[in-house]
């Protein structure tokens, strides 16, 4: 008999760490064969589609199996919204049009795919914008509906919806984090002022604080955290809870025990990425609360950044903003980690009271961006730009 052998088929139905209770408890199983977690879909009848071997539903340490039967079942995803939907009304869909963005699905997951309700509700006509670049499904439902005489239609409001789900995209295509930058310069090009810490006014700073929200994760330097002690946290009412997860990029962990981070980093989650092992340092860390994630350098002893993104991409955190200085963004473009960048320009011109003009990293922004709008003009003197790549 042939022993079992991994394909790297697997790879495409991989488990992310949930981010809260067990992976067993979460509904994820494992193959030892292809030493890898996956998620339900990952198994069929029992066994890996990747290798055909058992797979492992359970922990086998007894300390686990404690904690596993101990622990409340946490459902692995919610269910398809298009069932979940179909299974609240009563009415009749016979003959009816249906109008979705994405490509049904044609996978088993949590619920039986899309396609299979679509045909056994005798559904006429389906109109859906773009196809799903998830390998399960990708170009598969259009020929299984034209197949039962259900009518397609591909494209509807193709640019809009496929701008909506450019975060989706990126992930799914690179398994990397959808990647922010964001820049407040003054009008001569300076990204800071010898005379006051803000260069931008109040009403930029609350737009600065809703881009927070909007993301997974926010990103600096152990730099940026010495000079300008910030918080990270979106400070809104009413939005507070939204606040990113913070991360560092400390490579010698000089983070300061006193700085502004370190001292709510039990209210607030955070992440150091660091490279020198100073365990006494480790040690006041992590009783802070502190993740600490050992990371090494490339040739020119610096972070391989290309590594930490997809490590943050595996922590669950898919969309990351940057909010570095001058070194920490030239790079991430230079090296064309960017999708999107939002520029808060000031009315002031700084001259002798400017220092770190940033005017090359501009120019630089110009000349790649795929497109370049004014989003708010009403911020007073500032204006706020966006750009996307």
């Amino acid at each position: 008999m042939q022993r079992p052998h991994c394909k790297g088929i697997c790879e495409q139905y991989k488990a992310r760490k949930p981010t809260s209770g067990g992976r067993y408890a979460s509904g994820q199983v494992r193959c030892q064969v292809c030493e890898i977690y996956l998620i339900p879909d990952g198994a069929k009848d029992g066994k890996c589609r990747c290798c055909n071997y058992n797979v492992r539903s359970k922990p086998r340490n007894k300390l686990y199996k404690e904690k596993y039967h101990d622990a409340p079942k946490i459902k692995p995803g919610r269910p398809n919204r298009k069932v979940e939907n179909r299974s609240n009304t009563k009415k009749k869909l016979l003959n009816a049009n249906l109008f979705v963005t994405l490509e049904p699905c044609t996978h088993y997951g949590k619920t039986e795919p899309c396609v299979k309700q679509i045909t056994k509700e005798k559904i006429k006509k389906v109109y859906y914008s773009i196809p799903d670049i998830d390998i399960r499904t990708a170009n598969k439902s259009k020929k299984i509906l034209r197949k039962k005489k259900i009518i397609v239609n591909i494209g509807l409001n193709k640019n809009n919806i496929k701008n909506f789900y450019r975060f989706y995209y990126k992930n799914k295509k690179k398994k990397l984090p959808y990647i922010t930058c964001k820049l407040a310069v003054s009008k001569d090009g300076f990204i800071k002022n010898t005379r006051n810490k803000n260069i931008t006014n109040y009403f930029s700073r609350k737009i600065s604080h809703i881009l927070r929200a909007k993301n997974d994760a926010i990103l600096i330097s152990v730099k940026t955290l010495i000079d300008d002690n910030p918080l990270l946290t979106c400070r809104i009412n009413g939005i507070e809870k939204f606040s990113p997860i913070r991360i560092i990029l400390d490579k010698d962990l000089t983070i300061p025990i006193s700085s502004k981070i370190v001292l709510t980093s039990k209210k607030y989650k955070t992440i150091i990425f660091y490279n020198k092992k100073r365990s006494k340092k480790i040690k006041i860390l992590k009783k802070k609360g502190i993740r600490l994630i050992y990371s090494i350098l490339d040739k020119d002893k610096k972070f391989n950044l290309n590594k930490i993104f997809k490590k943050i991409y595996q922590l669950n955190l898919s969309r990351l903003l940057i909010e570095g200085g001058y070194t920490l963004t030239k790079y991430i473009i230079d090296n064309y980690h960017l999708d999107e960048f939002y520029l808060f320009r000031t009315g002031d011109i700084l001259g002798s009271n400017g220092k770190i003009n940033v005017n090359n990293i501009l120019n630089k922004i110009n000349r790649l961006s795929k497109n370049k709008r004014s989003i708010i003009s009403n911020l007073k003197k500032d204006k706020l730009f966006n750009y996307k790549f």
